[in-house]
């Protein structure tokens, strides 16, 4: 009867000491891959951030090439403006006396009139003055027509800037999209190793009650096989 005592008590010594080395030996929650995880997003996170400042940096430069295209526009418009309204030459042609017509075609067909000819036209004096207000009203509208082409090139300019602003924008954008997406990615993460972590910490509380309970049966049970001894 003893001898049985004696077995009973020596198993649940061996369940003690076995129960006591399991928890010890019990593989604690890994959180490394989670950690390299975490890191590899920051790092995305990070060259995300170095592209978004490198976009604005371009969308600063376009923005200021814009205000300048716009700068000159607006000069341009008044010139076009100036150009239409002033009718000061054309009036002062009007009023051009006969040596003042002689003179102006002289300075405008300065190379023509170096050609040696024996052949001369004669012209009446209010078809000559048509004739120079016509010139005169011709060059004015040149310059018009040259100012409003540089003024179409400049909107288009400013249009194509404001279009690489937009596509810029968007790709900050989606930028910003992909950084939440990857710092939701990480919260996720580090809720993994929170709630493991958790674990471990529910598992050391148990471990610590076997351990309190292992050893209070142990010493009970040498007791017991003290007792039994005897």
């Amino acid at each position: 009867m003893k001898v049985a005592i004696k077995g009973v008590i020596v198993l649940f010594l061996l369940v003690g000491v076995w129960l006591i080395f399991k928890e010890f030996g019990e593989v604690r929650f890994k959180t490394e891959s989670y950690e390299n995880t975490i890191d590899s997003l920051a790092v995305q996170i990070d060259s995300l951030h170095g592209q978004n400042d490198s976009l604005e940096t371009a969308i600063i430069d376009e923005e200021y090439k814009n205000q300048v295209l716009i700068v000159k526009s607006n000069i341009l418009k008044d010139n076009i403006k100036a150009l239409k309204e002033d009718k000061s030459e054309l009036e002062a042609a009007a009023k051009m006396r006969p040596h003042e017509i002689d003179s102006f075609f002289v300075v405008r067909y300065a190379e023509q009139y170096k050609v040696e000819t024996k052949d001369t036209t004669i012209l009446p004096e209010p078809v000559s003055k048509a004739v120079v207000v016509d010139l005169i009203d011709f060059d004015r509208t040149k310059n018009i027509v040259l100012n409003q082409d540089s003024l179409i090139t400049n909107l288009e300019s400013t249009v194509n800037g404001k279009d690489k602003v937009i596509v810029t924008l968007r790709t900050k954008e989606g930028n910003y999209e992909s950084i939440i997406q990857k710092q939701v990615q990480q919260q996720d993460n580090y809720k993994i190793i929170v709630e493991g972590l958790k674990g471990d910490i529910k598992k050391l509380d148990r471990k610590n009650k076997i351990n309190k309970l292992t050893k209070f049966g142990m010493g009970f049970l040498i007791l017991g096989l003290a007792v039994t001894h005897k």
